[in-house]
């Protein structure tokens, strides 16, 4: 049996409970069924279908299992009575009224409330020890003593008139203990144990209710018999528990009670009258157990003296230094330890607030019962545990008796059906019997005491003489012993007296029951129901089930009880008609767990609800010991329902936006009080869970209680430093998260309500109050508002809550009226947490919080990184939960941000996993996708950095930017779990017809669901630009501006000259005003005032822009307004930046992952230009088609502005309209399409330009720290590049940063493309002036002097050449490096292969490694899933990670001979020469360092290696600098354009300069001839030798000696007159000396060699490629790439230092000319640098010790000039010109 029958009714609605495979939401709920039935099986002693002789053990007697039952349940209850008590201990609000009313009880000799009624009569008549009921009740009925005065709270709690407090009883002791949190230093705790409080402290009263001022006192029965009287059956509200009064006056206010019991106010009379009497429960008092109390005792001195030693607020707790250091270390290593003891309530509500306020510790105050009961439960506990394993049954009903939501009504007993032939044969015995109603069956297991009622019996009739049967038999007829409805708690017992006493037939009820009126008329006093259970940091509550629901519930209007029902209809029954009386009992409402979430977000020091949770919406109006009205509660009767409770419409309106709402099981109540319980008390419990887990019953609902309920709260008391990290019940999370089933029950709500509602039978009304968040929603929540509360903007809101106030009741009420009162159906859409997002944070003051600095948030990320995890959570996440049909327009931004933007499958589709999120209910619910992204933003922009860029060496370096970048970490860690889940949640070991299935299906969800992401993503990203969503209390001035304005800094710029005359025409004559001349408007957060004629300017050119694409064909459109937006920002010059960019890095492993999806081949040839775009992104509009728009308006949007179309906002864009603001209702539509159609434009450029800038400016800044340029800023800035560039955490910070400048290379719709992203990468690298053809000033202006331009001037010139090699090989990483192709087949290993063999070739370039160095170094290029052994890649258990890496290692690697003098470590592998031509010099998972020793050993390898291949052979075979960039994603394809961009060109000649320059930017100044009279002193050095490479001749020539003028045009400083005659100024002696390297800039041209047929061919692969990149793609020919390598600028032409000899200073072999092109220069360096002959050999240079670099840059330079050489004689293609070059043959050989 899977337990598909009988799963409940919420199963059985939607049909989830067929069984079906396909129902995975269920599964944890059959499972939950199937241990149900396992145990009902073991306790009933029914033998199990297959029967293990060996195993099964022998059934229990059914007498001891249901005595087993009752002990059991016992037990749990003790347990949880301890547990409770160690919660109520740490409330204030609580444990004043608990403890209070607990030293009344002992004072006044009771335990429950119905010891009164005896202990009145041994008091008053004087027959104490006697045990004759008849005496009680005379005595009872007999007129009490005056002097009879029972001690309330108000007496504890209250001073008398002298001031002095009521003294506690003799043995009971009130104790101040500490609990231990690892978020307080050592001497945190110990300054606040012995230091001196910083001001005065006050006793926390919080209202007259918490100072004792309660009723609640018992009635007598001539108050009942005037209820009775004066009141009918319609009067009388059952459901409510209330007597609805006519006169609307209070029956207790006009009638008098007859006897002298004293009301609570009334405290004339002597509280301790009898108190020196010999009190009955006094010798069962335990003595005080010293050996755990710790710390320091109050003076045994006079009253008066105790009290104002305990409440001095100068006083110190511990008064020794050296007790105050070892109780520190007693509570670090035990857990807790009692810090004092005091004497009065008040003194220990000050030492409370005291530990609580001033440094937030989490303290408690207790009581020596309290504390013996923790003692005791712990002692159970461990029994618990040891006694599981004695029998199944055992287990069974400890399960029952944990996670029964019933209190015993639900029992353990085999249905029908199971004991067929058990029942047969008990029929067949007893033919003649009725089946008896309401008979007990089964197991009950009581958590609750119950018994027959006590009051029965009681009346004196029943006692006389002449009764025939004796009062006990009579007592028995009445409950007989063999029924259910018979045994009731003392709760239920008090409602059965009430409900019958003042019933119309009260006199009946007491004469059939036996009942004395009086019994409970001496009861003095009563507190709330002791089930309204309240958190002690007000983070949940408890309400009836009569208050959530705003209707009245089916079958639950009335209270019930058999004999209720028997007295009230016995005179219209007839005799034998048993069956009309029902044996139903119900009296008492269901008690549900809530969560208001209106509470503020909590201050992250420390817990705001600790201590003002009466000034915190929503928090008094929970239910509890702690509710008491303000007013007190004098005035309720005794048994009052209403007493600790809210109003119903307040109470509805909190449930309707509560995030949870749960009926309560013992297992739920100990989880929620489980952080305030002692170290050794939660480590029993816990062990004892873990032996639980193993049952699936157990399990199922335990994850039910812990995930759906438990987590939020025990998440916020864990970040604030309430418990540790070692013994959190968090640490459940990874063996509950980490089940599929069960996340998947907790993401469905329907699975969800049938693991937390009642099992033995479907209540429809109590299930549909059932709610909760779906697991990875609430999860988020709880992070997201954690991190708020320690946010500044939270801080200061809090400031003016300083000290507890007593007049706090305006305060709520005004709150309240605020509040919208809910809908007539109980449920406020716009309120409820699923349809609300939290705002992000504006400051990032929770770097330094506690909960940061101890690593709280990356327990919690690890959970939700389990969650997504889950095989098809993540799908089902991000898909849209709406079908298209029920989206509605939205009517505002936030609502519109849930739109589906993609088509969503309908729920009844089976090919793909739906969104469960439509289970809810809620029709405003917010996808995940746009949660997730608004949780990311709070890490967006965080830690800004600013360079110092003048001053001196800061003095202090924080460490704040640990905590950002492992936010950053932890938050990319988990964001790549979301990422990848769907992509690897595949079922490999399936046949081949269901993986295609498969695949088909997951590719339409897949792709959908990305769209959602990459949408939330967008939609985010720009609010943060525009600083939109932010947390606002109002404590903060809104003109404020935060620190990351700066990052955000735009201006537009627009001119009419730029347009043509046809559209500014149409646009003037469609609006009817003149075009403004120029547009040049600043847009940080928007435009805050523009005039209509710029918007009139903008509008022309955007039409502008749309005629001229609509002529050009199919294409995509690309960005709109790319030219226009500019965003100045130099990280430099001082401008500030943040390395933190979760918004970005995660919507770049988002599009990673979906490129990594598999794309059947079949599928690439029948849609090749669609298989690789990405969704959303690249999809089609009709932006550029001449059609007009619905609105008949000439202008429309694009897909990106309309899908931030739904965050607009008026303030974005304001207009100034020139015909004023008034105008008719169609003009105003027309001006709002138009200021919204432009904002949303302006909007998504601002977004498409941040994909591409920010992560640029962290690239281009990390490379500045890395060359020693932020300096001043300290170490700590150098420790942030190091891990942003370094492995392995660049993986998730500088690599997806890398991603999305890639993207934005490729154009397209979403990107800048590739002249754009030239453009930014020069400015933000701060290039600009420098990587640029020299501009030379023409002669003519007097007023302008000639010569060169000089570039910017740097604050250190070398940084200029810094900066420019870290230009070239950024350049050179971002067309190499780019998102491999997918794979074709899930057994398509090729993409692994490749990946690790790149990382382990680089890896094994630098130093010999071991197999497990090897390993851990090709794991950078493997994903999650391949990470896993156990994660196989095909279809036939295909290989797997390490086979794949084994291979891939025995190809490039070979094992190095250690010689025979082999060390004892491991051997080590080397990299072989055939693998070291795919060495890439810019690799970028290799730091500098790393890559110097690298070009040492490849270039010994490459010197291997072509020995080997020209031995006995007179090629002379050279290899390139660099191999061909590995195949990329057809959608990343387009970036490496960048290579062949007209500007490049520019740069590479530039770069090539300053090389030949030997350093100057700027060509070198024709010398000026030494006079004669010099000419002597010069000799020798003016005869100039000059040797040309390929011949054996040299020319000598004397030459006039020439020096350099001093000159302004170079940034080389002038050499002096001294040196002028021994240096020459510029010479090839000059060139062959020079240390500059060109290895990047020969890196590029190298790369233009592997990707020019490539590029070429673009336009023709990617027909959607957006029109300019297909312009430059269509120029790109051989011959226009050997015109640019010719190309020779303007200014450079006759230039002296490029002229050849004798005319400039450097001879060349062939012509000379063009020596200013990229060829030219590169001939040069060739001839006089690289390759110059000097005795047969190369002629010494300057730069000969730098090896390795120097070789590989001769090499290249020498394959490269081969290449061109070999275009030059015709090669017929590229490949055919690159063998030439590699080879050494050239062409015109071959061709002959």
């Amino acid at each position: 049996d899977d337990g598909s029958g009988g799963d409940g009714g919420v199963m059985a609605e939607d049909g989830a409970g067929n069984g079906s495979e396909k129902d995975d939401d269920f599964e944890a709920v059959r499972a939950a069924k199937r241990g149900r039935l396992e145990h009902e099986r073991v306790v009933d002693g029914i033998v199990a279908p297959s029967p293990n002789a060996t195993e099964e053990p022998k059934p229990l007697p059914p007498r001891l299992a249901a005595a087993l039952g009752v002990v059991l349940g016992a037990v749990v209850r003790s347990v949880l009575t301890a547990y409770e008590g160690s919660a109520v201990g740490a409330d204030v609000l609580q444990w004043r009224l608990a403890w209070a009313d607990e030293i009344c009880r002992v004072w006044n000799g009771v335990s429950v409330d119905e010891e009164y009624y005896r202990r009145f009569a041994v008091l008053n008549g004087g027959i104490a020890g006697t045990s004759s009921a008849a005496a009680v009740a005379s005595s009872s009925l007999s007129s009490p003593s005056a002097e009879t005065t029972w001690t309330v709270p108000e007496h504890m709690l209250s001073p008398g008139s002298d001031g002095k407090p009521t003294e506690l009883p003799k043995k009971l002791g009130l104790f101040l203990r500490l609990h231990n949190d690892d978020v307080h230093t050592y001497e945190e705790v110990t300054r606040a144990l012995n230091g001196r409080p910083s001001g005065p402290i006050s006793v926390p009263h919080c209202g007259r209710g918490n100072n004792g001022q309660i009723g609640g006192a018992g009635m007598s029965s001539v108050e009942f018999k005037a209820l009775s009287g004066r009141t009918s059956p319609k009067d009388i509200d059952l459901k409510d528990n209330t007597i609805m009064d006519q006169s609307h006056t209070s029956p207790f206010k006009q009638i008098e009670p007859s006897n002298a019991t004293a009301s609570v106010g009334s405290s004339t009379t002597n509280p301790r009258s009898f108190r020196n009497r010999s009190l009955s429960g006094e010798a069962d008092v335990p003595e005080r157990q010293n050996r755990r109390f710790r710390g320091e005792s109050t003076d045994v001195v006079t009253p008066s003296r105790t009290a104002s030693l305990e409440i001095d607020p100068s006083s110190q707790l511990v008064t020794r230094s050296s007790t105050a250091e070892e109780l520190t270390r007693r509570v670090d290593a035990d857990g807790q330890v009692l810090v004092r003891d005091y004497k009065t309530i008040d003194g220990a509500g000050i030492g409370f607030s005291r530990l609580r306020k001033d440094v937030g510790l989490h303290a408690s105050v207790m009581t020596t019962p309290r504390l013996d009961a923790e003692e005791r439960a712990k002692q159970l506990l461990e029994w618990l545990a040891e006694l599981l394993t004695a029998h199944p049954a055992v287990s069974a009903i400890v399960v029952q008796a944990l996670v029964d939501v019933t209190d015993g009504e639900d029992v353990l007993c085999v249905d029908k059906g199971v004991g067929e032939q058990k029942q047969q044969q008990q029929q067949q015995q007893q033919p003649q019997q009725k089946e008896l109603r309401g008979v007990i069956r089964g197991v009950a297991v009581w958590t609750n005491a119950r018994m027959l009622p006590c009051w029965s019996g009681t009346i004196e009739d029943w006692w006389g003489e002449k009764q025939t049967l004796p009062a006990w038999r009579r007592r028995l007829d009445v409950f007989p012993p063999h029924l259910e409805s018979s045994y009731l708690t003392r709760e239920e017992g008090r409602e059965l007296y009430r409900q019958g006493l003042m019933s119309p037939w009260a006199d009946n009820f007491a004469t059939e029951s036996g009942t004395d009126p009086n019994f409970y008329a001496n009861v003095p006093y009563s507190l709330p129901d002791s089930r309204l259970y309240k958190s002690p940091h007000s983070l949940w509550g408890s309400l009836p089930l009569s208050h959530i629901r705003p209707t009245n519930i089916s079958g639950k209007g009335k209270f019930s009880h058999p004999l209720l029902s028997k007295i009230s209809n016995s005179m219209m029954l007839e005799d034998d008609d048993e069956n009309a009386i029902s044996t139903h009992v119900f009296l008492r409402n269901r008690i549900f767990l809530i969560d208001t979430d209106l509470r503020k977000y909590q201050e992250g020091e420390r817990l705001t609800a600790s201590l003002f949770p009466h000034k915190l919406e929503g928090l008094n109006l929970v239910s509890g010991v702690g509710h008491v009205s303000e007013n007190g509660s004098s005035g309720c009767r005794y048994g009052d329902a209403s007493m600790g409770l809210t109003s119903k419409e307040d109470a509805i309106r909190i449930a309707s936006c509560s995030s949870y709402k749960s009926p309560i099981s013992p297992v739920l109540l100990l989880l929620l009080f489980d952080p305030y319980t002692p170290k050794l008390l939660r480590s029993s419990l816990h062990r004892l869970f873990l032996k639980l887990l193993t049952d699936s019953r157990f399990k199922s609902r335990f994850a039910a209680s812990l995930g759906a309920i438990v987590h939020r709260p025990t998440s916020t008391l864990f970040c604030a430093g309430v418990g540790t990290e070692a013994d959190t019940l968090l640490s459940f999370t990874v063996q509950l998260f980490t089940t599929g089933s069960l996340v998947r029950a907790l993401g469905n709500l329907d699975a969800t309500t049938a693991l937390l509602c009642r099992e033995d039978r479907v209540d429809d009304a109590e299930n549909s109050c059932i709610s909760a968040l779906p697991i990875a929603h609430g999860v988020v929540r709880s992070i997201h508002t954690n991190i708020l509360g320690a946010s500044r903007e939270t801080a200061r809101a809090m400031t003016g809550i300083h000290d507890y106030d007593e007049e706090w009741i305006g305060h709520v009420s005004e709150s309240n009226n605020n509040q919208k009162s809910p809908t007539s159906s109980g449920k406020s859409n716009t309120d409820h947490p699923l349809s609300k997002l939290l705002p992000a944070t504006p400051d990032d003051k929770f770097i330094d919080s506690r909960c940061m600095k101890h690593k709280r948030i990356p327990h919690l990320l690890r959970d939700l990184e389990y969650i997504f995890e889950t095989s098809g959570t993540a799908v089902k996440l991000l898909k849209s939960w709406r079908t298209p049909s029920s989206v509605q327009p939205a009517s505002s931004g936030l609502e519109a941000m849930n739109e589906s933007i993609t088509p969503s499958p309908s729920f009844s589709l089976q090919n793909g996993p739906t969104n469960s999120l439509a289970t809810y209910n809620t029709p405003t619910a917010i996808d995940f996708s746009a949660v997730w992204a608004r949780f990311l933003r709070l890490g967006q922009g965080i830690d800004l950095q600013k360079r110092k860029v003048s001053g001196g060496h800061v003095e202090y370096e924080n460490d704040r930017w640990l905590g950002a970048y492992g936010m950053s970490l932890n938050l990319s860690g988990t964001g790549d779990a979301l990422s990848e889940s769907p992509f690897s949640n595949v079922t490999f070991n399936a046949d081949e017809q269901s993986v295609e299935a498969f695949l088909e299906s997951a590719k339409h969800a897949n792709r959908e669901a990305m769209g959602n992401l990459f949408a939330a993503f967008f939609r985010e990203i720009k609010m943060w630009l525009y600083r939109e969503g932010l947390q606002d209390s109002g404590a903060l001035p809104n003109s404020e501006p935060g620190e990351s304005e700066a990052l955000q800094r735009s201006t537009l710029h627009v001119s009419v000259s730029q347009l043509d005359e046809s559209s500014v025409n149409q646009i003037s004559a469609a609006t009817g005003v003149s075009v403004a001349e120029s547009c040049d408007v600043a847009c940080e957060v928007g435009v805050k005032i523009l005039p209509e004629s710029k918007l009139a300017l903008l509008e022309a050119a955007l039409l502008y822009e749309r005629s001229k694409l609509s002529s050009i064909g199919y294409c995509s459109h690309g960005v709109v307004m790319g030219d226009w937006l500019k965003v100045p920002h130099s990280p430099l010059a001082g401008d500030g930046f943040s390395f933190h960019l979760p918004l970005h890095r995660a919507l770049a492993r988002s599009i990673r992952c979906y490129c990594s999806a598999v794309v059947p081949t079949q599928e690439r040839v029948q849609s090749p230009d669609r298989w690789w775009r990405l969704p959303l992104l690249d999809d089609d509009d009709d932006f550029a088609s001449s059609d007009v728009s619905v609105s008949g308006f000439i202008f429309k949007q694009d897909n990106l502005s309309a899908l931030v179309r739904p965050t607009h906002k008026s303030a974005n864009l304001r207009v100034m309209w020139s015909s004023g603001p008034d105008c008719s209702p169609p003009e105003a539509q027309l001006r709002r399409s138009r200021s919204r159609m432009m904002s949303n434009l302006l909007a998504s450029t601002k977004v498409i330009h941040s994909l591409c800038d920010h992560p640029l400016r962290c690239i281009a800044a990390a490379q500045q720290i890395d060359h020693h340029m932020w300096a001043r800023n300290g170490s700590s800035l150098g420790g942030m590049a190091l891990n942003y560039g370094s492995v392995p955490l660049c993986r998730s910070l500088r690599d997806l940063d890398l991603t999305m400048v890639q993207l934005s290379a490729c154009g397209f719709n979403v990107g800048l493309g590739s002249r754009r992203v030239f453009g930014l990468l020069t400015n933000r690298f701060s290039m600009d002036g420098y990587l640029c053809d020299p501009d030379r000033r023409v002669p003519g202006n007097s007023y302008v002097r000639p010569g060169w331009v000089k570039p910017p001037r740097m604050q250190d010139p070398e940084h200029a050449e810094l900066l420019a090699e870290s230009f070239f090989t950024t350049v050179c990483i971002i067309v190499s490096d780019l998102p491999p192709p997918p794979p074709s087949s899930l057994n398509d290993d090729s993409v692994l292969r490749h990946s690790l063999r790149r990382e382990l070739l680089h890896a094994l370039a630098v130093e010999p490694r071991s197999h497990s160095e090897a390993m851990a170094a090709a794991s950078t290029a493997v994903s999650r899933r391949d990470e896993s052994d156990s994660g196989t890649v095909g279809i036939d258990g295909g290989s797997s990670f390490r086979a794949v890496f084994t291979e891939v290692l025995q190809s490039i690697a070979q094992q190095r001979n250690q010689g025979s003098r082999a060390s004892s470590g491991p051997p080590l592998f080397e990299l072989k020469p055939d693998s070291s031509n795919e060495y890439d010099p810019s690799f970028y998972h290799l730091r500098r360092t790393e890559h110097q020793h690298a070009m040492d050993n490849i270039a010994r390898l490459r010197k291997q290696k072509l020995a080997i291949l020209s031995k006995g052979t007179n090629s002379d075979m050279v290899l390139p600098l660099v191999s061909e960039p590995p195949v990329c994603h057809p959608r990343f394809l387009p970036s490496r354009l960048l290579l062949h961009l007209p500007p490049m060109y520019a740069a590479i000649r530039r770069y090539l300069m300053y090389a030949l320059f030997d350093g100057s930017w700027l060509p070198p100044p024709a010398p000026e001839p030494v006079k004669p009279a010099d000419t002597d002193a010069i000799g020798a050095d003016a005869m100039l030798t000059v040797s040309f490479p390929g011949s054996n001749t040299s020319m000598t020539a004397r030459r006039e000696a020439y020096h350099r003028a001093t000159s302004s045009m170079s940034n080389v400083s002038s050499i002096s007159s001294s040196a002028i005659a021994d240096t020459p100024s510029f010479s090839p002696a000059v060139v062959a000396a020079s240390s500059k390297s060109f290895l990047e800039v020969l890196h590029i041209l190298t790369l233009q060699v592997h990707t020019l047929e490539e590029c070429s061919n673009l336009q023709n692969t990617l027909p959607f490629l957006d029109h300019e990149q297909k312009t430059l793609s269509s120029r790109i020919t051989i011959n226009t790439y050997l015109s640019q390598l010719i190309e020779v600028p303007n200014s450079l032409v006759n230039v002296w230092a490029l002229l050849c000899a004798p005319d400039g200073p450097l001879p060349s072999k062939g012509s000379g000319e063009n020596r200013g092109s990229v060829l030219g220069l590169l001939i040069a360096l060739y001839e006089h640098r690289d390759h110059g002959n000097d005795d047969g050999g190369r002629q010494k240079s300057a730069n000969d010790d730098h090896g390795g670099a120097r070789t590989l840059s001769a090499d290249g330079l020498k394959w490269l000039l081969r290449f061109v050489n070999a275009l030059v004689d015709g090669a017929e293609s590229v490949d055919a010109a690159r063998r030439s070059a590699t080879t050494g043959i050239r062409i015109k050989a071959t061709t002959k």
